[in-house]
């Protein structure tokens, strides 16, 4: 079961724990560059592009779907960013054109795969 949390706190033993990896989350205040991908996205509903959420980490394809209440769900492709928090933003490009960005709400993490103690 994958649910968005607005706050919660991981343990992970070793910085390469794949619980640490979060793939799913939503964003707010959506900044977009061009009114032409805006568009797009408000017109299709969902949308692929690639996805950075920390400096210098892997930028990864992603898919972006706005949600009912005009906020935004990225579902990573691979979780090779790892490490996404909320309060930190996520940047969106398409090739080296970056396409704008938007702030990490809530992480939405499968907690089948978390061992409660």
């Amino acid at each position: 079961m994958v649910e968005c949390h607005v706050s919660i706190t991981l343990q992970a033993a070793g910085r390469e724990n794949p619980a640490l990896y979060c793939h799913k989350f939503e964003c707010i205040n959506q900044h977009w560059i061009s009114d032409t991908f805006a568009d797009h996205l408000k017109e299709m509903g969902t949308i692929s592009c690639m996805c950075r959420t920390r400096h210098r980490a892997e930028i990864v394809r992603c898919d972006l779907t706005l949600t009912a209440d005009r906020g935004l769900l990225v579902d990573l492709v691979s979780p090779g960013s790892g490490l996404v928090a909320p309060g930190q933003y996520a940047v969106f490009y398409d090739g080296n054109e970056c396409l704008g960005g938007a702030m990490i709400l809530r992480l939405c993490l499968d907690l089948s795969a978390v061992r409660h103690t």
